[in-house]
């Protein structure tokens, strides 16, 4: 009798613990599910206003360029680059924006860790300087852009 009862509650044992098994797993998966939910939730709340002034945005173009001036990458409407003189680097829309852009660029460092520079801005393109502070003067980099026009 006594193997039995030994039997019994061990069976009882097992049975508590799968059935914690079952439910530590089943809220695990439901706690998962409702916190990829508040996610989606929160992206698309953060995104939606974004995603809006994003739109009032026409990006003409961007891209890459190297210290030789060539081309790396672009995106949007079509450009040239003109090196000037080392270290200077004229680009221009092939498309004239009906007003002045806003205009960002990023040096790749160059050789000295020079910072990129707009020292020109107009309707049909802009120049970027190669600018090495240390040495107050123009040094030869890569950069890449992004020009904007805002629709308002």
């Amino acid at each position: 009798m006594r193997v039995e009862i030994v039997v019994a509650v061990i069976g009882a044992l097992a049975s508590v613990g799968a059935a914690y098994i079952t439910a530590t797993k089943a809220a695990a998966t439901t706690a998962q599910g409702e916190a990829r939910d508040a996610a989606k939730r929160a992206v698309t709340e953060t995104t939606g206003p974004l995603v809006e002034k994003i739109e009032q945005l026409s990006v003409v173009t961007a891209g890459a360029v190297d210290k030789k001036g060539n081309v790396i990458r672009h995106a949007g409407k079509p450009f040239t680059v003109s090196p000037q003189e080392a270290g200077r680097y004229r680009i221009n829309f092939r498309d004239p924006f009906p007003t002045v852009p806003v205009v960002v660029a990023i040096s790749d460092g160059g050789d000295r860790g020079a910072a990129a520079e707009i020292t020109g801005i107009d309707t049909t393109g802009f120049v970027v300087e190669g600018r090495d502070y240390s040495k107050h003067g123009l040094a030869v980099i890569g950069f890449q852009f992004v020009a904007v026009q805002t629709s308002k």
